[in-house]
């Protein structure tokens, strides 16, 4: 069994796979690549109620920036 490396377990030397900064990175992947609006949409509504509306804008904002970035 291997150790936690989280940023809270391993304070001096977390893996970044482990970091809030990874899996923020991977949601923004993950509702970006959701096949409507719609579905963002609900996706983002359930982020505001279960987090916080302004992790929800946050996320809403990273994830526009990221498709806005990637279409060309």
């Amino acid at each position: 069994m291997t150790a936690c490396r989280c940023e809270d377990c391993a304070p001096a030397d977390p893996a970044p796979t482990y970091s809030q900064a990874h899996r923020h990175a991977c949601e923004v992947r993950h509702v970006a690549g959701m096949a409507t609006n719609k579905a963002r949409a609900a996706y983002l509504a359930a982020v505001a109620a279960k987090r916080s509306e302004g992790e929800a804008a946050r996320l809403r904002a990273d994830t526009w920036y990221h498709m806005k970035g990637t279409q060309a």
